[in-house]
């Protein structure tokens, strides 16, 4: 048992764990009176900016958990919300949104900053083709 533990962890040493990309999407709407405000979503993006962003979250030979894709993007109507996506170079990919949401008949959707009561205004999460 001690020999299979000591060759589990000599195998966790040399060869670290590959880490992940993270996508920060929010909306705080804070100058959107149809929206409640989401200043929770909005600290959880600040949270996971520092977090990502500190050197404290190296470890071994200096691979990272997550490495930030870019500063936190505030989701808008009409934005290509998923554009770049697809340049990483980690395995993993975390995309964290931090908007409200809700269902309809249609199906789920996450309200954008700027989002009026217009169904246009809503970001779909399925769509039929």
């Amino acid at each position: 048992m001690v020999c299979l533990g000591l060759f589990c962890w000599a195998s966790f040493w040399l060869w670290p764990p590959s880490g992940a990309c993270i996508i920060l999407l929010g909306a705080g709407y804070e100058d959107n009176l149809a929206i409640p405000h989401n200043a929770y979503g909005r600290r959880s993006l600040n949270d996971l900016l520092e977090v990502s962003s500190s050197p404290n979250t190296a470890f071994f030979w200096g691979s990272r958990q997550l490495r930030l894709k870019h500063e936190p993007r505030e989701l808008h109507v009409g934005d290509d919300w998923n554009a770049g996506w697809t340049d990483f170079p980690e395995k993993t990919l975390v995309v964290y949104l931090a908007c409200h949401g809700a269902v309809d008949d249609q199906g789920a959707y996450l309200l954008p900053q700027d989002a009026g009561t217009r169904p246009e205004d809503r970001l779909r999460l399925y769509r039929d083709s």
